[in-house]
C-alpha cells in the first residue's frame, strides 16, 4: 500500500423532489456535488484525513492522479483541470474562484426547444445561475442569465 493512490468520487447528486425534479439532470448545486476524497502515500500526515471548503471539478481528477504517477501531462491534448496535489499538502490555501457545470434542457417540457444550460457555483454557497443557448449562433445567451443563492432553488434555463 506504500505506493497507492486512492481516489473515490461518485455520480452526481440525485433530486428526490427539490424544486419539484426527481432525476439528477439539472445544474442545481444539489444535484452537480459529488462525494470526492484523495489519498496518495506522500500526504503529509498532519493533512490525511482534511476536509477542504476548495471548489473542485471532476476535471481535476486526471491530472491529479497524473502528477501522483509521474506521468506527464498531455501536450496534444490539453486537459481543463489542474492538479489538485497542491491543495492535497495545503488544504486550507486560497483556491478555485469558481467551478462550472453544463446541461441541457427541453425549456417548455416536450417542446423540442433544448437550452443548454450553464451553471458557476463560487464559494459562500453562491450560484450565480445559468443562461440560455442560441441555438442559431451556437452560444450562450449571456444577457439572459438566470440565478440566485444556491439555498434558495435559484431557477435555471
Amino acid at each position: 500500500m506504500d505506493s497507492t493512490i486512492i481516489v473515490l468520487w461518485g455520480d452526481h447528486g440525485m433530486h428526490i423532489g427539490q424544486h419539484g425534479s426527481w432525476p439528477k439532470h439539472t445544474n442545481m448545486d444539489i444535484a452537480t456535488r459529488i462525494p470526492f476524497i484523495l489519498s496518495h502515500p506522500d500526504m503529509p500526515p498532519d493533512t490525511r484525513g482534511v476536509m477542504t471548503d476548495a471548489l473542485v471539478e471532476s476535471v481535476d481528477i486526471m491530472p491529479t492522479i497524473l502528477e501522483l504517477a509521474g506521468v506527464p501531462m498531455p501536450t496534444t491534448h490539453p486537459l481543463e483541470g489542474v492538479s489538485l496535489v497542491p491543495l492535497m499538502d495545503t488544504p486550507h490555501q486560497a483556491w478555485k474562484t469558481a467551478v462550472f457545470s453544463q446541461y441541457p434542457k427541453e425549456v417548455p417540457m416536450n417542446s423540442g426547444n433544448w437550452y443548454m444550460g450553464y451553471a458557476m457555483r463560487m464559494p459562500a454557497n453562491t450560484t450565480p445561475g445559468g443562461t440560455f443557448w442560441d441555438e442559431i449562433r451556437m452560444a450562450p445567451v449571456w444577457r439572459s442569465v438566470i440565478g440566485g443563492p444556491a439555498g434558495n432553488g435559484g431557477e435555471e434555463p
